[in-house]
């Protein structure tokens, strides 16, 4: 007997460590449509801490109107009428045309391919590849999110909004170099505030009091995201990983709901963030991590949203916003970084 229970005491750590390894299993699977919500003190928070991350640095750069980070690494910005390719010093002079009576929005944002969108004071400009320039179109808008898209039947579609008395406009175009051939599908409610489009003309939007509604162009089905249990969201998001809604509450927590494409499925989480100014954006990186922006503070999530900590905090400046328009990108060596109007912020020191 005495033997016996010496054998069990000698593989009880054996066996707490198996059962550990299957609660991390478990987290890791897909999450469901319903609500996920997450918590500091969930199991996988309260394991060893893992080896610190690179500290983060940033990088000044000239003040412009946006910045953004290609698929190889380079950095863009557009300011007034020019796009400067910054990393390889080369400087280009948009088209002109008639200004916007809706102007003050600016994004840049790259795909995989080299195709790329640029919205520059309202005035929406697509290129198709790296080999050509940008193109002007006759649309402009103050819809926030990622109001552009390329369509599966080829050509291009964007969401228009040229005065506040009309309500916005789903535009399409089959031209190749989107500067010619628009024409509309639908109108959207006078209430939509963000919208993020993909390849089938389908969109996710916040509308009616900032409630997430998704629009189906496929199967002609329309109605509010599950997950997001009707409430608000402070606003819509898209990179490469997927489309990203989020709010900050008093409390202390930072809802999200998140999917990698607008057809689902989504995924509720419910989390903390550091104390401070609310997000400005929220970021989702890959299938762990997420980046948020809170005033000049880069925020990190490597756990699906369930804690955020902050990697960078910036001296106020007296210019603004340093990481006002924020975009993400991966620099050389696979760096993850945030480009900003007054700089890039990255994952390590290294040049």
């Amino acid at each position: 007997m005495r033997r016996a229970i010496v054998r069990a005491l000698a593989l009880a750590p054996l066996a707490l460590a198996c059962r550990t390894r299957h609660v991390v299993a478990l987290d890791d699977r897909p999450a469901p449509l319903h609500d996920t919500a997450m918590v500091a003190d969930a199991p996988a928070a309260r394991e060893a801490p893992a080896a610190p991350a690179p500290a983060w640095c940033w990088r000044a750069k000239p003040r412009v109107d946006v910045r953004a980070i290609d698929a190889r690494g380079a950095v863009w910005s557009v300011r007034d009428d020019r796009i400067i390719d910054e990393t390889h010093a080369v400087t280009a002079t948009l088209p002109d045309e008639i200004p916007c009576q809706m102007g003050g929005v600016w994004a840049l944002e790259f795909a995989r391919d080299g195709a790329a969108f640029l919205v520059a004071d309202g005035r929406f400009y697509v290129r198709g590849g790296e080999a050509v320039g940008f193109s002007v179109t006759p649309l402009c808008s103050d819809v926030r999110g990622a109001p552009w898209s390329r369509r599966a039947a080829g050509g291009w579609s964007f969401v228009s909004h040229r005065s506040g008395a009309v309500e916005p406009t789903l535009m399409l175009s089959r031209a190749p170099a989107g500067d010619v051939g628009w024409f509309a599908i639908t109108g959207m409610d006078a209430t939509t505030r963000a919208v993020v489009l993909d390849a089938s003309d389908s969109f996710l939007a916040l509308a009616e009091g900032e409630h997430l509604v998704f629009v189906d162009r496929v199967n002609t089905v329309a109605g509010g995201v599950i997950a997001g249990q009707s409430e608000r969201f402070d606003g819509l998001t898209r990179t490469a990983a997927g489309i990203t809604a989020w709010r900050d509450d008093p409390d202390g927590s930072r809802v999200i709901v998140f999917t990698e494409s607008a057809m689902g499925p989504y995924t509720r989480v419910t989390g903390r963030r550091p104390p401070g100014p609310v997000a400005s954006a929220v970021l989702r990186v890959d299938l762990a991590r997420f980046v948020a922006v809170a005033g000049e503070r880069v925020e990190l999530s490597n756990d699906r949203g369930a804690r955020f900590e902050t990697v960078l905090a910036l001296p106020s400046d007296a210019s603004g916003l340093q990481l006002g328009r924020p975009s993400i990108g991966w620099l050389p060596g696979h760096r993850l970084a945030v480009a900003g109007v007054g700089g890039v912020a990255a994952e390590s020191c290294a040049e």
